[in-house]
């Protein structure tokens, strides 16, 4: 599950940059594998919600 909600950051960040830099088309392509990812998290239940919406566990 570690790895849907690097995906889900990953693409949730890529979409807000495309969107500052005024390219909607790229910004759709990673709204499209937001909304897939979080469907696949929403799958695992409240963990895999969860897992989007908690902060990255600290390094240190």
């Amino acid at each position: 599950m570690e790895k849907l909600v690097d995906a889900f950051a990953l693409h949730a960040a890529a979409q807000s940059d495309a969107v500052r830099q005024g390219d909607a088309k790229l910004g759709n392509k990673h709204a499209k594998k937001v909304n897939e990812t979080f469907d696949k998290l929403c799958a695992h239940g409240r963990s895999g919600q969860g897992g989007c919406l908690s902060p990255p566990p600290s390094n240190g």
